[in-house]
């Protein structure tokens, strides 16, 4: 047999070497990650796919939790990556691992990876949504530094307008930052990313804002005769002046009018383009009530008018007259609607009587059932004493008369209120209504039904109801020094209501108070006040329909005791 010369023999132990090292080198590497393949700083060599995800998984995790500082021109935000919408794609990272020296004979980073290693950047993912938010935070941030064109306005008799120029300023260069932000969910070592600005300059241009500037000038260049019908009134520049105002958007400096302020003017210039609407209301007579019918009124249609009165701004003399936009304007409650609540019986009433003798207490008594006349509550709604009175307070008229205070009669502004809420609880129990609030007296009073009183205290205790009625419920009142009535006006649902008292229980006794007394002698006693013990009482009530219960509830009180209040002598022997 022929042997080869050495060069080809040479040659051929080469390549066998090669096809032998290139047959291990698949053996061993096959399903997993070559040797020397990094993502990142973490080693994946000779794992496989799950593994190598278990692995990157886990530091990814804690690379995501990490605070790290985005930073564009003078604002900074410190935060997650996860919270900045930057993630590490974990599947697509250990998917780039494993392709590693998979892509033929002649693939170099097979060979890179026996030598020297394959060092793999991280994949990132990225969530567009929280990564557009905390840009357009950082931007609106160090847009402080620019400023669109306004105009300024100097009020008086005579007002001038002077534009104000705006200047270019800063802002985030949104494409280079997302990019800037990727490479960095890339690399997450770095504990600072710079992002890129760019000048931005204002919006609106300057003869956009000359034009802005003259519209302005114009409108306060002389008097503005408004009208309607054949009535007149002037605004002077003056006057309207505080009325302008001017914004930046869409490449222009708007000029506007503000509508509010210029609806205030209006009434006050020119009241004959306004009436007010008077809503619809209830008239009782007997047992009966009527719809008292409601008014139409009338006002300015203030977005017309606003237009308006800018499109003078160029013209003079008698040119500058505007016609105001004079509409209709319908009550809250017109005519139909009152009807349609079906308020056309009485269906409750109740009464409690008082003492006339307590003036402030009258008085009071009477403020309240004045501010409680004429309410009405729509189907489903929740009716609150507290809310349809208000504070009581001096300024609204009310005195100081005896109140309940831990267990004694104290004077305190505003009392009697609670002869309001115990008459129109009483009413409520009768309609048959549901009762959503409702709290006894600390004290029990004898001329109040028994365990059927209700306290009123600004602002947390209250008596609510509900109108659980297809119906509106009209509340009127009446009072005189010694009495008062609520009553319920809407369509009876013939309700039949039961009331039950249970006998008083848990009896206890009244503490005693002493109080000094100069005036008897030393080491006697006389009693002020002989108190009363407290107890609890339950009232239960049954309301039926046609035979059949509509409901059934129970109003506990309980009441603490009065106080025995006993005059001690303090005058010593012989003392005048």
């Amino acid at each position: 047999m022929r042997e080869l010369p050495f060069p080809l023999l040479a040659i051929a132990l080469v390549i066998a070497m090669v096809v032998t090292v290139f047959a291990v080198d698949g053996a061993t590497s096959a399903g997993r990650v070559r040797r020397g393949v990094t993502v990142g700083s973490f080693d994946l060599s000779g794992l496989t796919a799950a593994a190598a995800a278990e692995r990157l998984r886990a530091a990814a995790a804690v690379i995501q939790s990490r605070q790290f500082e985005v930073r564009a021109a003078s604002a900074s935000t410190s935060l997650t990556r996860a919270q900045a919408g930057l993630g590490l794609d974990v599947d697509a990272s250990v998917a780039d691992a494993m392709a590693v020296g998979r892509h033929g004979l002649l693939d170099t980073q097979r060979l890179r990876a026996w030598t020297g290693g394959v060092a793999l950047p991280w994949r990132a993912r990225v969530d567009e949504g929280r990564v557009s938010r905390l840009l357009k935070d950082l931007d609106q941030r160090i847009a402080g530094n620019g400023r669109e064109p306004a105009l300024r306005i100097h009020a008086g008799a005579s007002p001038t307008v002077e534009l104000v120029a705006g200047r270019a300023g800063s802002g985030v260069d949104t494409a280079a930052a997302r990019s800037t932000l990727v490479k960095a969910a890339a690399s997450p070592e770095g504990a600072l990313v710079n992002l890129p600005t760019t000048e931005r300059a204002p919006s609106v241009s300057s003869e956009a804002a000359n034009q802005a500037l003259t519209t302005a000038r114009g409108l306060l260049s002389a008097p503005v005769t408004v009208g309607a019908g054949n009535q007149q009134a002037q605004l002077a520049p003056g006057e309207l002046a505080p009325l302008v105002r001017s914004k930046a958007g869409g490449g222009k400096l708007v000029v506007s009018v503000d509508q509010k302020k210029l609806d205030e003017l209006l009434r006050a210039k020119a009241p004959f383009a306004y009436a007010t609407p008077r809503d619809a209301t209830f008239k009782a007579s007997g047992s009966s009530v009527s719809v008292v019918a409601s008014v139409s009124g009338k006002g300015v249609d203030q977005g017309k008018a606003a237009a308006a009165l800018l499109a003078v701004a160029g013209r003079t003399g008698v040119d500058r007259e505007v016609a105001l936009p004079v509409v209709g304007v319908q009550p809250e409650l017109t005519t139909a609607k009152a009807k349609a609540l079906g308020v056309k019986e009485r269906v409750s009433s109740f009464t409690t009587t008082f003492s006339a003798a307590d003036a402030p207490r009258v008085h009071n008594i009477g403020l309240i059932a004045a501010a409680m006349n004429h309410k009405l509550v729509m189907p489903g709604d929740v009716f609150s004493m507290n809310e349809a009175t208000g504070q009581r307070t001096e300024a609204k008229g009310y005195k100081t008369a005896h109140v309940i205070v831990n267990g004694e009669l104290v004077d305190g502004l505003g009392g009697g209120v609670c002869q309001a809420g115990t008459t129109m609880f009483n009413s409520v129990l009768m309609a048959g209504l549901p009762v959503l609030e409702r709290r006894n007296h600390s004290l029990h009073i004898s001329h109040y039904p028994l365990g059927r009183d209700a306290t009123l205290n600004w602002p947390y205790t209250d008596l609510k109801f509900r109108n659980d009625s297809p119906y509106g419920i009209w509340i009127t009142s009446s009072w005189s020094d010694s009495s008062l009535t609520f009553t319920l006006w809407s369509t009876s649902r013939h309700y039949k209501v039961s009331l039950s008292t249970s006998a008083m229980t848990n009896f206890r006794d009244p503490p005693t108070k002493y109080e000094d007394d100069p005036t008897l002698p030393k080491g006697t006693e006389t009693v002020k006040e002989p108190g009363s013990r407290g107890f609890d009482v339950t009232v239960s009530r049954t309301v039926t329909q046609g035979g059949n219960v509509v409901r059934r509830d129970q109003f506990v009180s309980n009441y603490i005791p009065w106080t025995r209040i006993v005059l001690r002598g303090t005058a010593k022997a012989g003392a005048h």
